[in-house]
């Protein structure tokens, strides 16, 4: 029952149902960013993704490494020796950047998995920094403070950048410059996890050679056949080629030669950056500059769901507009319109039940999603396919970078090769060979995986069923309202307080559950008598549990927070206690929502779904309040009568007066087009002179010359007028 369809499937297995530590490796082309952008947000778990660099970063949906863990951009020292401060940081000095603002610390607290995106260009020191900065925010001495590791790249790839100065530094601590070389690595038994199956090249032997040059078993007859693509004046006669250069500055100026050479007008496009977004992590140009017939390629997959083109697709523009461009394939003749595409600088945030981390989106950067194309360097190739390629290369290699430029190509085909390819061009970095050869083959994989997902459902398990952390939450809260001396605070310490004892006699019970669970948890999933000890006891348990939970904390709450809704002034208890009250509903569905492999270990009959409808109705009836007082904006502005509305609608004039109140105070009628200044003047003067005021003082006070939804008016309207200050 164990055996998976694919790699790609024993990987998913690995994410969602274990806490292992992961290395998901694999050539280009085998879909680890597929990985990222579907598996992940399936996983159900509380997840970040992270990479080394800005573009890298926003290309994986991420943020980078530097900004989430607020990482200086010295190299970093694992043990506390004295270090000049400005090549480098020791834990003593490094741990002086873990003072978090609260969002964050709640998100590294919650976290639950850490994903680090093109881990090839991570080096070492980094890695013990991430590491470092874990344990301390979230106070647990394990490898990356509890956190499981998804680590996603190729080592064959581009390799992690170490100046000279940092490197005799740091080869004191370190017997290489790669992840694996970090001390965190070593303490950690990471399942290195390759995926096989090439969706990009489907050419037999081009694969061979590929793979060839990756484990430097390159031979004499792939030589000879990679030479046959060799034309060093080749001139393409047709559109569609990419040139894959070394340097930037050698792009650049292809680029630009083959544009001024297009006779047409020159057009800029300007990107539209909104907030905060650092240049460093553009996408493309934030000024980009086309003619007609300039070649350009995608850097964005098609968001809209047609799939007309993908990050690396290369075409010609062949018309240009004010917001759209035409964009026309070579191999096909195909046109489509091109709009701009939006990237998004996140950040990521603990939503208010505590139990999903979301994106907050800190700024955007709007442009379309191409460059010019004539020519990329190999390292801004990393993750695109192309279907024409020259390759030009020279001698100025570093290790990997043939791999990457080679393994850009969809097949041998549209392959060209503007200088040799020597043995020395391909240098291949030994320690990466050795590493990756060490990967545990496919029977290794499933034991491990057996274990691993049987001692993750076992955590899962007692931690459901330990409420030490609401405990914690609400004595937090009964604490703070003891220190505040007013009658509302009194009245509801009392009411926290009693939820204090209910939750302390339940955690007592639930200790001892988590002793029983120890002892009858099955050491076979297969075994059906062991597995259906466990469902009973869990679902008797589930049903005591949910039971005292919600008479004791959830019923209780949640009659506080409708008083505390309506309450004036009592804005900031309402916020707290309804905070409270999503983590209670978390809690209580969580008990019941046990699994084992994926089955539901609850058998019994869920009883408190009762309230969550009376909950979820309410929400349902504010929101057709919001429309009904729309409905009567809306007559009101038409020019009718309160006496028209109130008839048109079948509603009192009382109900009609209350939904102009509501609109009063959000400003969008002004007190003056509802009554004259005269009687306004006179109930502003009774509210500042009646000892005590009530509506129904006001109203005595003022006799039946004036309504109560006039006097509710101008109520209203002071509210605005504060509020609007």
């Amino acid at each position: 029952s164990y055996m998976h369809d694919s790699i790609l499937d024993l990987a998913t297995d690995f994410v969602k149902n274990t806490a292992a530590p992961i290395f998901l490796s694999g050539k280009a082309g085998t879909g680890k960013t597929t990985f990222l952008k579907t598996v992940l947000p399936t996983c159900g778990k509380k997840y970040i993704v992270v990479a080394p660099t800005g573009v890298a970063a926003i290309n994986a949906g991420g943020v980078t490494i530097h900004s989430m863990f607020g990482l200086p951009t010295k190299s970093f020292i694992p043990e506390n020796d004295a270090v000049d401060p400005n090549l480098a940081n020791n834990p003593f000095m490094l741990s002086s950047h873990f003072k978090y603002p609260r969002a964050k610390r709640e998100v590294l607290r919650e976290l639950e998995l850490l994903v680090i995106d093109e881990v090839s260009m991570v080096r070492m020191d980094i890695m013990d920094a991430i590491d470092l900065a874990l344990r301390s925010v979230r106070r647990n001495p394990e490898p990356f403070g509890g956190v499981q590791p998804l680590f996603i790249g190729d080592l064959f790839q581009l390799a992690p950048v170490v100046k000279d100065d940092e490197g005799r530094l740091l080869s004191k601590y370190y017997e290489g410059k790669y992840f694996f070389d970090s001390r965190v690595y070593k303490q950690m038994k990471t399942v290195h996890i390759e995926l096989e199956t090439i969706y990009r090249q489907q050419d037999k032997r081009f694969v061979g050679i590929l793979n060839n040059i990756r484990q430097a078993t390159f031979d004499r007859d792939d030589y000879d056949a990679l030479m046959q693509h060799y034309q060093p004046d080749f001139v393409p006669d047709e559109p569609g080629f990419v040139t894959l250069t070394t340097h930037n500055a050698k792009a650049d100026e292809m680029n630009e030669k083959e544009l001024n050479r297009l006779s047409g007008e020159l057009h800029f496009m300007n990107a539209s950056v909104n907030k905060e977004f650092p240049e460093n992590m553009y996408p493309t140009d934030s000024t980009l500059r086309l003619k007609q017939g300039a070649q350009v390629m995608f850097i964005k997959n098609d968001t809209s769901g047609d799939r007309l083109y993908f990050n690396g697709k290369i075409g010609l523009v062949t018309a240009i507009e004010r917001g759209s461009l035409d964009v026309t394939f070579p191999e096909n003749g195909e046109t489509i319109k091109v709009k701009p595409e939006t990237w998004e600088n996140v950040r990521y945030a603990l939503n208010k039940a505590g139990d999903k981390l979301e994106e907050d989106v800190l700024g955007t950067f709007t442009q379309f999603p191409l460059r010019l194309a004539w020519a990329i360097t190999i390292h801004k190739s990393q993750g695109l396919t192309f279907d024409r390629a020259m390759i030009d290369a020279g001698s100025s290699f570093a290790p990997g970078q043939v791999y990457v430029a080679l393994s850009r190509c969809r097949s041998m085909d549209g392959l060209v090769l503007k200088s040799e390819i020597t043995g020395r061009s391909i240098q291949l970095d030994y320690k990466v060979v050795e590493f990756c050869s060490a990967k545990p083959g496919k029977a290794q994989l499933y034991d491990r995986l057996w274990i691993e997902k049987q001692a993750y459902a076992k955590t899962r398990l007692l931690k459901v069923y330990n409420f030490e952390e609401s405990l914690k939450a609400v004595e937090e809260w009964y604490s703070d309202l003891k220190e505040t001396d007013t009658e509302l605070s009194r009245n509801l310490a009392e009411t926290a307080g009693e939820m204090v004892s209910v939750l302390k006699q339940v955690e007592e019970v639930a200790f001892r559950f988590r002793l029983e669970i120890h002892r009858i948890f099955p050491r076979n999933f297969e075994d059906e008598t062991q597995v259906n000890l466990l469902s009973q006891r869990v679902s008797s348990a589930a049903d005591y549990f949910a039971g005292e939970l919600f008479k004791g904390w959830l019923a209780p709450l949640s009659t506080l927070c409708n008083d505390l809704a309506i309450k004036s002034k009592a804005k900031k208890h309402f916020e707290r206690a309804s905070t409270l009250l999503e983590r209670a509903w978390t809690v209580l569905n969580n008990t019941y929502e046990v699994q084992l492999n994926g089955e539901p270990l609850y058998k019994g009959n869920r009883r408190v779904h009762r309230v969550e409808a009376v909950k979820v109705a309410d929400k349902a009836a504010k929101k057709q309040k919001g429309e009904s007082v729309r409905t009567t904006f809306d007559l009101y502005r038409e020019g009718r009568s309160l006496e028209e509305i109130a008839e048109m609608r079948g509603m009192t004039v009382g109900t009609i007066e209350g939904h102009l109140g509501i609109l009063v105070a959000e400003g969008s009628i002004n007190i003056e087009e509802l009554m004259d200044s005269a009687s306004i003047e006179v109930i502003e003067k009774a509210l500042d002179t009646v000892e005590e005021p009530s509506l129904s003082g006001i109203k005595a006070h003022l006799g039946d010359e004036y309504s109560y939804g006039m006097i509710r008016w101008v109520v209203k309207a002071r509210e605005h007028a504060t509020t609007a200050k």
